[in-house]
């Protein structure tokens, strides 16, 4: 995959995942609909690269990769690790492109972030977990977010225990 350019490479996918019913104009209609929604269109021609040869950023491999998996239009996409390697502004690119998709496009995305940061603030709902129990959920509304602890026999918050949190 190194060698080919990331429109080809979604292309290449479109090819297989998509039915053969689907005209050859529509697939590539819906490549580039994906390529322009997760904000690949200034490197669509760019070689992906790899260990050897450079290609195009982590962030953008990262986003090449979800946009071979939104292909199939899923109501529900799990992503794991999806900033895992990346420097902080690439993740929180590939975040918020990521959520911006889920709210436009009606897509659940159910991702498992290891390291807690800024690009969290772009989920709707974070749930913090420790094996075995949950710790924490939190819903962000407007400029505040809601958290709650959660009962760890059933997973429900607790009543009246909710704390607000101050957004950046």
């Amino acid at each position: 995959m190194p060698t080919l350019t990331v429109r080809e490479a979604i292309h290449y996918s479109a090819q297989l995942q998509l039915p053969g019913s689907m005209s050859p104009a529509k697939k590539l209609a819906r490549v580039d609909r994906i390529i322009r929604e997760m904000g690949l269109s200034a490197v669509a021609d760019s070689r992906i690269g790899g260990r050897v040869s450079k290609g195009i950023s982590g962030g953008e491999r990262r986003r090449v990769s979800i946009c071979m998996q939104l292909l199939a239009s899923p109501g529900l996409l799990f992503l794991d690790e999806p900033t895992s390697g990346l420097d902080s502004a690439a993740a929180y690119h590939v975040m918020a492109y990521v959520a911006r998709l889920a709210q436009t496009a009606g897509i659940t995305v159910v991702a498992a972030v290891h390291q807690p940061s800024s690009e969290n603030q772009l989920a709707g709902t974070i749930l913090l977990t420790t094996e075995p129990e949950s710790l924490w959920e939190a819903s962000h509304k407007n400029s505040q977010a809601e958290a709650r602890p959660t009962n760890q026999a059933t997973g429900q918050g607790q009543p009246n225990s909710t704390q607000k949190l101050a957004q950046p």
